[in-house]
């Protein structure tokens, strides 16, 4: 396996049960400029170098629980709000379209709403 000076990475901790995140950029595709933390996500701005474009890119593992997953959606609305700048969310939401796909439906047994609308046009 070939090293490659330009690959970069940044990680986030565990939270409570969920996983940490590890993200990882080439340089040369994708110029980081700054790197923003929370619990449950790590935030890339940066430029996309081939086309010129500001973006950032949202890592996140949501927590296993509605408290857990509200305060990552209000995390993500004050980066909405602080970062004028288009933004690309990925990674785990704990999210389910179906009842089916769930072990209990016992909690949130809807879902998120913006979640489930989003996800549909995937």
């Amino acid at each position: 396996m070939e090293y490659n000076l330009s690959v970069k990475w940044s990680a986030v901790n565990s939270f409570n049960k969920s996983g940490g995140i590890l993200a990882m950029w080439d340089d040369s595709k994708f110029m980081v400029q700054s790197i923003e933390y929370g619990g449950q996500w790590v935030a890339l701005f940066g430029l996309h170098v081939e086309k010129q474009f500001n973006c950032a890119v949202i890592g996140v593992f949501a927590g296993t629980t509605v408290h857990e997953r509200r305060e990552l959606w209000d995390d993500l609305l004050i980066l909405q709000a602080a970062f004028a700048t288009p933004m690309f969310i990925v990674g785990d939401f704990n999210e389910t379209l179906h009842q089916y796909e769930r072990n209990s439906g016992f909690l949130n047994a809807i879902g998120n709403p913006l979640i489930l609308s989003s996800s549909q046009t995937l």
